[in-house]
């Protein structure tokens, strides 16, 4: 009877061994699953954040190429108006020298600088004093003072135009080889 008993303890024994042995394979079944759920789980979750970074950055590379476009549209805008001013300011210029040159040729006009040097005489001013361009460029009108007006006459030039006016009135001038001759001024 202890023999059938061993035999008996033997085999609930052995039984109980193989049922511990299924629910270790079983439990590690379950461990396993469960760790390739957490591993399924994680991945999900990092590829979420890098499918919401990516969409983020894309629709600010979509905000940043409208900018761009913008501003290409402004500056093709802007491009335009420059044009269509330097045409205006061509053809200004163009009517500019066409008045320049009839001034040159019908009237003794001379410009000068701030300080009162010749810069720019018309071709009848030259005819007129007996100057060449060249003798007058640089110098001061002083080079054809007649010496024959009061120091009061040029005072009160020189006051009219240095406060903005326009002064106007006869001169007389000295030419070239000491002649004189009278002149219509307006300054």
């Amino acid at each position: 009877m202890l023999e059938q008993k061993e035999r008996e303890y033997k085999y609930l024994r052995s039984e109980t061994e193989e049922q511990e042995a299924q629910i270790n394979v079983k439990e590690n079944i379950i461990k396993r699953q469960y760790t390739i759920g957490i591993v399924f789980v994680i991945a999900l979750m990092i590829v979420s954040i890098l499918i919401v970074i990516f969409i983020r950055l894309r629709q600010k590379d979509l905000d940043a190429n409208a900018k761009l476009s913008n501003a290409n549209a402004e500056l093709e805008e802007q491009k335009e108006e420059l044009s269509a001013t330097l045409q205006m300011v061509e053809h200004l210029n163009a009517q500019l020298q066409a008045q320049n040159n009839t001034l040159n040729k019908i009237a003794i006009a001379s410009i000068t600088d701030l300080n009162g040097n010749i810069i720019s005489v018309s071709d009848n001013f030259c005819g007129v004093t007996g100057y060449e361009r060249e003798e007058l460029l640089g110098n001061s009108h002083s080079i054809l003072n007649s010496g024959k007006h009061l120091p009061q006459v040029f005072s009160e030039l020189w006051q009219t135009i240095t406060g903005g006016d326009t002064w106007r009135g006869e001169l007389k001038n000295k030419k070239k080889d000491g002649s004189f001759f009278w002149c219509d001024t307006a300054i």
